[in-house]
C-alpha cells in the first residue's frame, strides 16, 4: 500500500530525484523508500525533509532502495548524517538495499557503514525489521538488543541504563524492552 497521507508531495521528482513510499508493516512502521536520480547539493534539503517528516509520523524503519541513485560523496554525508540522527534519536533504523557501487564508497567515505545496514534483497530486509522488532517486544529477561548507535550485540539481563561496551553509549531499557539512548 503506498502511503499518501503521511507526505503530499514526497511522491513527486525534486529537480531530478524522483522518490516513492510505500507502508509494508503499519504495525511495525516500516517503510520503504524508492530513489531514482541524482541526490545534489540543490535537491537533498527536500529529501531530509520528506524522509524526516516519515520519521516523525511513525515511520522510524526505513528501507531505502538506492539502486538507481547517483550521487556526489558530500551530499550523501550531509543529508545521511542529518537523516541517521533523526532516525536513531526515535529509536528507528535503516537498511539500504541493492546500493550501487557510487552510494556504497561515499556510504565508506563518510563512515557510515557501521551505522546502516545494507542488504541485496528486500526479503532480508524486511526480515532485519521484523527481527529487531521482535527484541523490542520481548518481555523476559534476558534478552539481547543492538546498540542504536554501533549496533554491538548487548546482552540484557534487567531493566535500567547499561553502557554499550563498544562505544560507551548510554541505552536505557525499560521493563517492557523498549531501547532508548539515555
Amino acid at each position: 500500500m503506498e502511503i499518501t497521507n503521511v507526505i503530499s508531495n514526497y511522491n513527486n521528482a525534486i529537480d531530478d530525484l524522483e522518490m516513492k513510499v510505500f507502508c509494508l508493516d503499519d504495525v511495525g512502521k516500516i517503510v520503504s523508500i524508492q530513489c531514482k536520480g541524482h541526490i545534489t547539493k540543490n535537491n537533498y534539503n527536500e529529501y531530509i525533509k520528506n524522509v524526516i517528516a516519515t520519521a516523525e509520523a511513525g515511520y522510524i524503519n526505513q528501507i531505502w532502495d538506492v539502486r538507481d541513485i547517483v550521487t556526489m560523496t558530500n551530499a550523501i554525508g550531509e543529508y545521511l548524517g542529518t537523516i541517521l540522527k533523526k532516525i536513531i534519536l526515535l529509536n528507528g533504523d535503516i537498511v539500504i538495499l541493492n546500493p550501487n557501487e557510487n552510494v556504497k564508497n561515499a556510504m565508506m567515505e563518510c563512515g557510515f557503514c557501521q551505522f546502516i545496514n545494507s542488504l541485496d534483497n528486500q526479503i532480508d530486509a524486511e526480515r532485519h525489521f521484523n527481527d529487531r522488532i521482535g527484541l523490542k517486544n520481548e518481555h523476559e529477561m534476558p534478552f539481547v538488543i543492538a546498540c542504536p548507535i554501533c549496533r554491538e550485540k548487548l546482552q540484557i539481563k534487567k531493566s535500567g541504563v547499561v553502557s554499550c561496551q563498544n562505544c560507551k553509549t548510554k541505552i536505557s531499557i525499560s521493563q517492557n524492552g523498549q531501547v532508548e539512548i539515555a
